[in-house]
Parts: structure tokens; C-alpha cells; sequence
């Protein structure tokens, strides 16, 4: 008897859509700041950023990016999740990726927030001159 299942060569294997840019450091393109609004990351980053100032405080920006990447695989409230799921549904796309802008989301707004202090303005408070997800590039693809 022959299996009648597909096999992975009888379906096309589905590109992945890029939520990041190349390059040092990790940025999200267009679509990932989409992803990013839908989920109301920037806000999510100004509550946690606070939590992690403190650990973050002496550490160089890649040691900052690797706690933010630990954080966000570790200790995601249900709610983001279902955002973080939710988005990754809707776009087609890895659950990863949307985790991905997550952990760039707050690493920006821990390194801007030392750099111009916690109380400086922000997209959510107008007053402040740097939103987490400032460097932005274009999507290209």
C-alpha cells in the first residue's frame, strides 16, 4: 500500500518574512514594527525595562540583548503570549520572529532609557525624544 500523505516535496517551502534587519545590531524592519504596535511592544518594554535596569545597568549592550532574549523566552506573561501567538498567526509568521521584536523592543528601551534616563519622553509619554523602536530600517522584502 502506498502513503498518500504529502511530503515535504509536494509542498512548496513557504519563505520566511523577515521581521529584522541584518547587521550589528539586530533592528526591526517595517513589518516588524507593525508586529510591534499590534502587540503594543513599546508599551510592554516601558513596564518591564524598569525590572531589569538595575542587572542591565553595568552590562555592554550585547550582554543587555542576551538578558532581554532570556526574559522574553522565560518569564512572558499569558497575555503576551496570546498577542506574541496571535500576531504570529495573522502574519504568517514564526512565533520566534514576533519574540524576536519583543526582546529588540525592550533591549532599545533599556539601552535608551540609560543613556537618557527612565523619566525622559517616549512615543507613549510625547515629551520624550526616543522611542525604543527608533532605528527602524525599511522593509526590503
Amino acid at each position: 500500500m502506498t502513503s498518500t500523505a504529502p511530503t515535504t516535496t509536494d509542498t512548496p517551502a513557504q519563505e520566511p518574512r523577515p521581521l529584522l534587519t541584518a547587521g550589528s545590531p539586530l533592528q526591526i524592519n517595517d513589518l516588524g514594527r507593525r508586529v510591534s504596535a499590534e502587540i503594543q511592544a513599546d508599551e510592554w518594554a516601558a513596564e518591564i525595562a524598569p525590572s531589569l535596569a538595575e542587572r542591565a545597568a553595568a552590562e555592554p549592550p550585547y550582554k543587555v540583548d542576551a538578558l532581554c532574549g532570556h526574559y522574553v523566552e522565560t518569564f512572558l506573561h499569558q497575555e503576551i503570549r496570546d498577542r506574541v501567538d496571535e500576531a504570529a498567526y495573522e502574519h504568517g509568521i514564526e512565533r520566534a520572529g514576533v519574540l524576536a521584536v519583543l526582546r529588540i523592543v525592550l533591549r532599545n528601551r533599556i539601552l535608551a532609557d540609560r543613556l537618557e534616563g527612565p523619566d525622559t519622553p517616549t512615543a507613549q509619554n510625547p515629551e520624550r525624544t526616543t522611542d525604543a523602536t527608533d532605528k527602524t530600517v525599511p522593509d526590503t522584502a
